[in-house]
């Protein structure tokens, strides 16, 4: 995603315990952005590709608090809008493959140029 103020509107920006932009920067990343696609195009729900490193490096400073809910949601709005960017589209929930501490499940993604 090019500008988190473009995409501030499609979350709650009520959010107190939440620092989107740092994390948008981070899932922003070409090497972010290349791990969700490689997610998605192997069938698996596009977070999957980065959520332990998200967690890790994001979720336990100020302003993440990812045992919120709301706060989890807005991380996959900014997936799916990153993602909207390379012609992918969401579709239904599965759980995650993988261990992760907050995050349980996420969106799968079609290409649809």
């Amino acid at each position: 995603m090019k500008d988190f103020s473009t995409f501030i509107g499609q979350i709650n920006s009520n959010l107190d315990n939440f620092d989107g932009e740092k994390v948008c920067d981070y899932l922003s990343e070409p090497r972010q952005v290349g791990a969700l696609i490689h997610a998605a195009e192997n069938g698996r729900p596009a977070l999957e590709g980065c959520v332990q490193e998200l967690e890790r490096l994001h979720g336990g400073l100020p302003g993440c608090d990812l045992s919120d809910d709301t706060v989890r949601q807005s991380v996959g709005k900014i997936v799916a809008a990153i993602l909207k960017e390379y012609g992918y589209q969401p579709g239904i929930h599965i759980p995650l493959k993988i261990e992760t501490q907050w995050f349980t499940s996420a969106s799968l993604y079609d290409f649809q140029p």
